[in-house]
């Protein structure tokens, strides 16, 4: 009788440790831990390489916001971010160039501060069309910086990095930039240019007065009371700003709601 008591204490008190050592490792893994990690863990390439990828995979759990599709030229671009408790952690550009194929640019934040900054570009109409490099701050500033390119997947993924000279980049500025995008602000303080439409489609036109400024567009595929009004009075609307809610489908702006600012 000794025995079996002394075995059940004994199966007990493996199993409640069991259970501390996969809860101790959950938390580690949840986004919070990741936020209030002491920063000096992420001062070498290595740890922040491992901060990046649990961003990764862990951003369903963050707020996500999405800005306009803007378009400067022959660039067209979007910005991303997620934030925890408001505080950003990653912003995303994905890009479309002629010239450039696609681009997407990743800024993983801690504590404010850009710690890792990832450039992919996929452009099947040069030699090395899969090409990425990654960059590693330290207060702003670059320390490492590395890269690989392949003439297709296969060998994109399979090609190791190597070192390389960085680019010297404003973090804060890009920072900045990125947050005026989402929040329509600055250079992206956009108003009604005007509506197009055919018999199939219809898109509101944002823009800015002057030469070399971004514009974005919208796609209306439903009618409510302020697209109506908005397409029966239009002059009238031209030059306002725009309260718009939309979302990002297959690269494209759809619209959802509106109102006058």
């Amino acid at each position: 009788m000794k025995i079996g008591i002394s075995y059940y204490i004994f199966s007990f008190i493996l199993l409640f440790s069991l259970s501390s050592c996969d809860r101790i490792k959950q938390k580690q893994k949840h986004p919070q831990s990741l936020m209030s990690a002491d920063k000096s863990a992420y001062t070498d390439e290595r740890g922040i390489s491992r901060y990046g990828d649990s961003l990764d995979i862990l951003v369903p759990e963050y707020e996500k916001k999405q800005s306009m599709i803007y378009t400067l030229g022959d660039y067209s671009f979007y910005i991303t971010a997620y934030l925890n408790n408001g505080e950003p952690l990653l912003y995303i550009e994905n890009g479309e160039s002629n010239q450039y194929g696609h681009i997407t640019k990743h800024y993983y934040l801690h504590k404010g501060k850009v710690i890792l900054f990832k450039e992919n570009h996929h452009n099947e109409s040069i030699d090395f069309a899969y090409q990425s490099e990654r960059e590693y701050f330290r207060n702003n500033v670059l320390f490492y910086a590395e890269s690989k390119k392949g003439s297709n997947s296969s060998d994109f993924n399979a090609a190791p990095y190597n070192p390389v000279k960085g680019v010297t980049r404003d973090l804060d500025s890009t920072v900045s930039f990125m947050t005026d995008a989402l929040k329509r602000e600055g250079k992206f303080n956009l108003v009604l240019e005007g509506i197009t439409e055919d018999s199939r489609v219809r898109y509101i036109v944002l823009s800015r007065p002057g030469l070399g400024t971004y514009r974005t567009v919208i796609r209306v595929e439903k009618e409510d009371e302020f697209i109506r009004e908005l397409v029966s009075n239009t002059e009238k609307f031209i030059g306002d700003k725009l309260h718009l809610n939309f979302d990002i489908i297959d690269n494209e702006a759809v619209y959802k709601s509106g109102s006058i600012n």
